[in-house]
């Protein structure tokens, strides 16, 4: 009952508001704002021309600076034999603490990359059968024929320390080094006499 008193009441004054004459709102106690002023252009069109190249330019310069052309990448000559004399003296320097048959190893391993640097054979994929194979030297080329003359003697040297049935010493590992030594050496030599 009380529920229905309360919706009579909110009809009832919605009914008086509907029959109401609509009101102005009323005025604002402030003046009028006036119209805002324009202003015009003060600089030439050739200025935002302007300012327009100079702005793209900078972006442009920092896109170049941050993405721009990478360096030249500075290959690293190779210098098979000074590599090899290198690698050849740091081998001779621990001779005495490693195993004869490792040193054999170490002095294959050294001159195989030697010969595939220098002379383009692939030494470190080959057997020693398969570098000097047994037959004539005649028709063989001739810078072939120069290298198998002067590194043919140590293959047998380094082959018989790394797999000989019996024991090396380590007096035969030395030599070993030092004769491998001696050779890059007269290749060092046989260089400077092409160049001359």
């Amino acid at each position: 009952m009380i529920l229905v008193a309360k919706l009579h009441c909110v009809v009832s004054a919605m009914s008086l508001l509907a029959q109401m004459p609509p009101q102005a709102p009323p005025s604002l106690p402030h003046p009028e704002i006036p119209p805002p002023v324009e202003i015009g252009a003060t600089l030439p069109w050739w200025a935002y021309l302007l300012g327009g190249i100079v702005i793209a330019g900078i972006v442009t310069l920092l896109m170049v600076l941050i993405f721009g052309r990478k360096g030249k990448e500075v290959v690293p000559t190779k210098r098979p034999l000074n590599d090899a004399m290198r690698r050849m003296k740091d081998l001779r320097g621990k001779a005495d603490v490693i195993e004869p048959g490792d040193v054999g190893h170490g002095v294959s391993e050294i001159l195989r990359r030697y010969y595939m640097d220098r002379y383009g054979i692939p030494a470190p994929f080959k057997t020693t059968e398969e570098l000097f194979p047994r037959g004539s030297l005649d028709d063989e080329p001739l810078r072939r024929r120069q290298w198998r003359e002067r590194f043919e003697s140590l293959a047998a040297l380094y082959d018989s320390l790394s797999y000989a049935p019996l024991p090396a010493t380590r007096a035969e590992a030395l030599a070993l080094v030092d004769t491998a030594i001696n050779k890059l050496e007269e290749e060092r030599l046989h260089e400077h006499t092409l160049a001359a």
